[in-house]
């Protein structure tokens, strides 16, 4: 990475940890401590030999605690940025196996995307089955109407023929009938980023320019950072003014 595109606060952090990170520097730096201190130890008596030696014994401690600080510096800053973002993992790809566990012990889901044809296949009997033994999950399908603008784009993108998204939507709500406390809404316009958000975790990520989401970066965020709070923050806008379909489950309760 260009120094230019550091945040300041990392700079300096950085420069103390490539100067004071080698050993070379650390052993002229302690060489020239250690010399002081034999000039001290042999230019008195006793009382200054022995003031001496504690003084440059206390001040070598103090520079390694000092120089183990800022080396350490930039990697606590990094870290605190991170915490507060609440990132949690980058991943090269979107099809996570490990979706599959929190979707089966989830009490809420929210997800958003161009089609979901893969949610809708993999998650419809997890679903089903938390609804039949009484704990249904609440779930909020956010899709892109499958005729507007913004999803031809992203049809044409993918390579499906003209009509493939509308064929995935009317799947997904085929698969998805009658399961209890699940409501599908659409939007008439591009959506920005996926966002799929299984209780107090939230995967997201933009969408590639070839359409192929399967492969594009997903981001992995907890509920105690503002990245999360963002993310569903916009989710919940999106859905606020999206469009009902029509009613696939019983009342949501």
């Amino acid at each position: 990475m260009a120094s230019g595109s550091v945040p300041n606060k990392y700079q300096r952090s950085d420069v103390l940890q490539t100067v004071f990170g080698s050993r070379t520097v650390l052993a002229f730096v302690f060489t020239g401590f250690l010399g002081a201190g034999v000039l001290c130890v042999y230019s008195g008596g006793t009382v200054s030999v022995s003031i001496g030696t504690s003084f440059i014994a206390g001040a070598l401690i103090s520079l390694a605690t000092l120089l183990i600080d800022q080396i350490r510096n930039g990697e606590q800053l990094r870290a605190a940025d991170l915490a507060q973002a609440g990132l949690l993992a980058a991943y090269e790809r979107r099809d996570l196996p490990e979706y599959d566990g929190l979707v089966a012990a989830a009490d809420q889901i929210d997800v958003a995307g161009y089609t979901l044809k893969s949610f809708s296949e993999t998650n419809e009997s997890a679903l089903r089955h938390r609804a039949k033994i009484g704990h249904a999950i609440s779930v909020r399908i956010l899709l892109v109407d499958p005729n507007c603008d913004a999803a031809k784009i992203m049809e044409h993108s993918e390579g499906l023929s003209s009509g493939g998204y509308s064929a995935n939507f009317e799947s997904l709500k085929s698969k998805l009938t009658g399961i209890p406390n699940l409501e599908i809404r659409t939007i008439p316009h591009h959506l920005p980023m996926m966002i799929y958000r299984i209780d107090q975790i939230l995967y997201t990520g933009p969408f590639p320019i070839d359409g192929r989401s399967r492969m594009a970066i997903t981001l992995k965020l907890g509920l105690n950072g503002w990245l999360f709070e963002r993310q569903l923050s916009e989710f919940n806008a999106l859905w606020a003014k999206a469009i009902p379909i029509s009613t696939l489950s019983p009342e949501r309760t």
